[in-house]
């Protein structure tokens, strides 16, 4: 292998970039939904010289999740509890190794997205510059970011004459989340390569909008270089679900859109012999020209059960919706495998017989209409023992009617236990004297009324308390005023 250095002709070899480490990249934090199927991406590493590398992932923190068998973008299913996890991917090209991490954190409803951080150029230095970045080489400042970071990478300078190039990461944040990183290759300076620049890259041809599911095609075929070097190209995905095809090293992109409403983002480089361009990116917003007329999917909150209920969710929490046109998507993410029940026939509504065992379960739920897909949600159902039981829930009303004033009861049980009793108590405000109370009775549908007849007491203070099959007990108050 040749040396770094100057060759026989007086400028750096081809070679001399091999000595170059692979420029990782684990892709930006972002939030991700809980329980639901999402990805690492490692797509976006390089070596300068194309040169074969291995690459590994390796959890560094939050709850152990499991890969898919994809090297370079593995897939998991997402922990159901909120949270942060980190991950590390490591890239080893058989002279050095170099790392880069992502975090992503576990939401139930993800909405934020991290900014995105261009390098300039690669360049040969001039005979006075120091090896080292300035804010010129930041190509693309956020107006809402305040910091950028960059940082040395090291690499095995043992098979370099004379000085070797200096190998830079750029990185910025936004409210916590971390840009991908860019990389800045600054290269020292040569008499033999004054006036030599990185290639020409335009912006892309493309359209800023696209319907579900089109084809879009990106063209970056008007690239040139300044000293009429050969150019290839790399593309990056930066931003949306992954639709990259294995097949992306020329001039022009071809991808199909998601069917979902969202923004798809690419960032395309040029690079000649030596040097690599800025790269320039281009985003479309899927679904931008659609009306939406899909539903705000919400199954409701977490559920609890035991083994062997059925339980029913409906994936709009009890809105109503009539539009025939919408269809409803339901997808088992977590837990024991169940079977949906042929007795709901309706598309929202997803019934099933819970298993013996105890655990958690998870279930994703999107509206789908025509060929617009809808943002999906999950809601966890937690199958648990007698030893793991919650009282009742109550909830109180009061309304005045002529002489008197009606408080409703009701009260639901976390597990779909059976309330079994219930009793009314009141108190004095603000001495806190006991008031007598008529005994409870519960309704068919574990419902209690009380009937308060005019009190002289500025305040009374009426608590119901239920209490289910186990015994556990749930309570609330409501305050009546004279």
């Amino acid at each position: 292998m040749a040396a770094f250095g100057v060759s026989d002709e007086g400028h750096p070899t081809e070679d001399a970039l091999a000595t170059l480490p692979v420029l990782v990249n684990a892709g930006a934090d972002r939030e991700v939904l809980r329980g639901y199927n999402t990805f690492l991406d490692g797509s976006g590493s390089t070596h300068p010289q194309g040169l074969s590398f291995a690459v590994t992932w390796r959890q560094v923190a939050g709850e152990a999740v499991y890969f898919s068998k994809n090297v370079l973008m593995p897939t998991f299913v997402a922990p159901l509890d909120e949270q942060s996890l980190v991950f590390e991917l490591s890239a080893d090209d058989g002279r050095s190794v170099t790392r880069d991490e992502v975090r992503l954190d576990v939401k139930k409803d993800p909405r934020r997205l991290a900014p995105r951080v261009s390098a300039g150029p690669d360049r040969f230095l001039d005979v006075t510059q120091k090896p080292e970045p300035n804010m010129a080489d930041v190509d693309d400042a956020n107006p809402t970011t305040t910091s950028y970071w960059w940082k040395a990478v090291g690499f095995d300078t043992s098979q370099v004459v004379g000085e070797a190039p200096s190998v830079w990461r750029l990185t910025t944040e936004r409210e916590g989340l971390h840009s991908a990183p860019d990389y800045l290759i600054l290269f020292p300076y040569s008499p033999d390569r004054i006036g030599n620049q990185a290639p020409n890259l335009p912006n892309v041809s493309a359209q800023q909008v696209a319907f579900p599911g089109e084809e879009l095609t990106f063209d970056a075929s008007k690239t040139n270089d300044p000293n009429g070097d050969p150019v290839r190209f790399r593309w990056v995905q930066t931003r949306g679900m992954p639709i990259l095809p294995e097949d992306r090293g020329g001039p022009r992109l071809t991808v199909t859109a998601p069917r979902r409403k969202e923004e798809i983002s690419f960032r395309v480089f040029a690079r000649d012999e030596i040097l690599e361009s800025v790269g320039t990116e281009v985003s479309v917003v899927v679904g931008a020209d659609v009306i939406d007329l899909l539903p705000p999917v919400n199954p409701g909150p977490d559920r609890r059960t035991r083994p062997g209920r059925q339980v029913t969710i409906d994936a709009l929490n009890g809105v109503q919706w009539s539009d025939q046109e919408t269809s409803f998507a339901w997808m088992q993410t977590y837990g024991a495998p169940v079977s949906h029940s042929e007795a709901v026939s309706d598309g929202r509504f997803f019934a099933f017989v819970a298993p013996d065992g105890v655990g958690d379960l998870a279930f994703a739920v999107h509206a789908t209409n025509n060929e617009l897909e809808g943002v999906p949600s999950v809601v966890k159902v937690s199958v648990v023992g007698d030893a793991d039981n919650q009282g009742p829930t109550v909830f109180l009303t009061s309304i005045v009617e002529e002489g008197a004033v009606r408080v409703v009861a009701r009260s639901s049980d976390p597990e779909g236990d059976a309330i079994v009793g219930c009793e009314w108590s009141a108190h004095k405000e603000p001495d806190g004297y006991a008031v007598e109370m008529p005994s409870c009775s519960l309704g068919a549908d574990g419902s209690a009324e009380l009937f308060v007849e005019e009190f002289t007491e500025t305040t009374l203070v009426v608590t119901h308390a239920s209490w289910d099959e186990l015994g556990d007990e749930g309570h609330s108050s409501i305050e009546l005023q004279h």
